[in-house]
């Protein structure tokens, strides 16, 4: 039962979101404000109501997302859809009812202790995009991508929609502070978007099969493998400039430890997916390519909190 949830649920991207969470918390908006005496909204209690928000979104996501996609999974991901079979469709509507009236409540008590009862439209408008995704908007060429790509990276201004008090007061006596906080915050959303729009992209190569005979109209189906790497590597090119950007404009805080544990990683990291997109053509090859972006939002992560630090 535990591997059944497993496959549904997607543990390990579940495990990665709400690390990446604590990450922002803690570095872009605890840090500063314990460092420069700075006022937060956000406690302890309700970051812990906002992980729970975060898996309970994620997990009626996934079944949502497993529901619309069994066509397309008995072909790419056979193993999915035999899990599935150990659930009744009831149980998995039943579950997805539950995710969604849990996590509206939950998020309705933390509005209301933040003093900030609009905050509470939040979780069941993004609960109601996941499922405008999965059953309206996947499979509309770049646009799906774009469109959970965006989601994705909305995370760290959900921090600073209800911090935004705190990053004023910060602006007003820390200006010269603040704005490295700030453009690393900018970095960080940057980098989520970039890598999960080209994990998104990757994943239509990866998939291919399986969307041609459900006859969903991804980039890939719709263009070619040839076009859709291509597209990709943009999306890439386009990543490393951005991180160069950020590279000299972080210069003076970057140590030799930051270059070899974060940059040289990332680097390579983006080098070889480039590598796998211009020479290759086997769907095992973008199944490594995929995962590769999850190790480079990984190290994108670990380079934030060590720059971060530093200052």
């Amino acid at each position: 039962m535990i591997n059944s949830l497993h496959h549904i649920v997607r543990v390990g991207n579940v495990i990665i979101a709400l690390i990446t969470a604590g990450v922002i918390y803690a570095f872009f908006f605890y840090l500063p404000a314990n460092r420069f005496d700075l006022d937060l909204s956000i406690g302890l209690v309700e970051f812990a109501l906002f992980g729970v928000c975060v898996f309970l979104l994620m997990t009626g996501g996934y079944i949502i997302n497993n529901l619309f996609d069994k066509e397309t999974d008995a072909v790419n991901k056979p193993d999915r859809v035999n899990t599935l079979e150990h659930f009744s469709t009831s149980t998995l509507s039943y579950s997805i009812i539950f995710c969604l009236l849990i996590g509206t409540a939950i998020s309705i008590y933390t509005a209301i202790r933040l003093d900030r009862p609009g905050l509470s439209i939040l979780y069941p408008t993004f609960f109601a995009m996941m499922y405008l995704y999965s059953s309206k908007v996947k499979g509309k060429a770049v646009i799906d991508n774009v469109f959970i790509a965006t989601m994705i990276a909305s995370l760290p201004f959900l921090f600073l929609l209800v911090e935004s008090n705190m990053y004023w007061s910060f602006y007003l006596k820390y200006e010269g502070y603040f704005f490295i906080y700030f453009y690393g915050l900018i970095f960080l959303t940057g980098s989520i978007f970039l890598t999960t729009l080209i994990r998104e992209a990757i994943k239509d190569i990866e998939d291919i099969q399986g969307d041609k005979a459900a006859q969903i109209m991804t980039f890939p189906v719709r263009y070619g493998i040839e076009a859709a790497a291509i597209l990709s590597s943009s999306y890439i090119i386009v990543f490393l400039f951005g991180f160069v950007a950020w590279l000299i404009y972080v210069f003076e805080y970057l140590s030799l430890l930051i270059v070899l544990s974060t940059v040289t990683p990332i680097i390579f990291l983006l080098g070889f997916t480039l590598y796998i997109l211009a020479t290759q053509t086997k769907a095992s090859y973008f199944s490594l390519a995929s995962f590769m972006m999850k190790l480079l939002m990984i190290c994108g992560i670990l380079h934030i909190v060590l720059v971060v630090s530093s200052i």
